[in-house]
């Protein structure tokens, strides 16, 4: 397939809607390929800030990463920029993976996409890894993947035990989880909403698989938001700041890889 082709297949397979569809800003070397699509409809969920944040606490240089819930692929591209050798990113989204396979193949770096949900049971083939991105993800156990079945207590659980699965196959995971089941706010996870809460839940949860590297924790100033170390004065909830920034980003470092 020509580039042209590979541009216009990439543009179809961006307008089409789909679950969790335009939720990632474009990897700065597709804004190029995919104009003039219309990228008003991306989400950008300060996506380069997170990233920002995320290498400043790990060093991305010559690892392998695992991008769990990859989308569209803006941390498995943009994460080349800093330094990483290898990329394998699991989507069960078939948009989505399609929308993966094509990027890769026009930027031509060492991407390997799997297009299936984790299930978070089988040990990974592709490991072990040095990074493994798990960003707001977990909070759709019973949802996108797992038991249907299950309830909200026992999503919680599942959680926990989804998180401590890759103890034994990464050296670092970064993590992000929303305030509500399947993202229905009428099924909280944390009853109060609040960041304390979330950071407990990880604490007592983590306990024997992972030392804490960090907290990020969003704050704006002047209309600009940047991710920086959780401390006394930024751990109360923000509401004007929306519920997604209000989302903690744990970055942990495995006791057993």
């Amino acid at each position: 397939m020509e580039i042209d082709d590979k541009a216009k297949y990439l543009k179809d397979l961006y307008v089409e809607s789909t679950k969790h569809s335009h939720y990632q800003r474009m990897p700065a070397f597709l804004e190029d390929v995919l104009k003039p699509t219309d990228l008003s409809k991306v989400h950008d969920r300060y996506d380069q800030q997170r990233l920002d944040y995320f290498a400043h606490k790990v060093d991305f240089k010559g690892s392998k990463l695992l991008d769990v819930g990859a989308n569209t692929g803006y941390f498995t591209f943009e994460s080349f920029e800093r330094g990483v050798d290898e990329v394998v990113s699991y989507e069960g989204n078939h948009t989505h993976a399609e929308f993966l396979r094509c990027a890769a193949d026009i930027y031509r770096k060492k991407v390997k996409v799997v297009e299936e949900y984790m299930d978070f049971r089988q040990r990974l083939s592709d490991g072990p890894f040095d990074i493994v991105l798990l960003l707001n993800v977990l909070h759709h156990v019973g949802d996108d993947f797992g038991d249907r079945s299950i309830n909200i207590d026992q999503a919680r659980k599942n959680i926990i035990e989804n998180l401590n699965f890759f103890a034994d196959q990464t050296k670092f995971m970064i993590v992000q989880i929303g305030f509500s089941w399947k993202t229905d706010y009428a099924l909280p996870l944390f009853p109060n909403g609040s960041k304390a809460e979330v950071i407990e839940f990880f604490r007592n949860g983590i306990q024997g698989h992972w030392d804490e590297v960090a907290i990020g924790i969003a704050e704006v100033s002047q209309g600009i938001t940047r991710y920086v170390d959780l401390h006394d004065g930024n751990v109360a909830r923000d509401n004007s700041i929306g519920e997604f920034r209000n989302r903690p980003i744990f970055i942990l470092r495995s006791k057993r890889c």
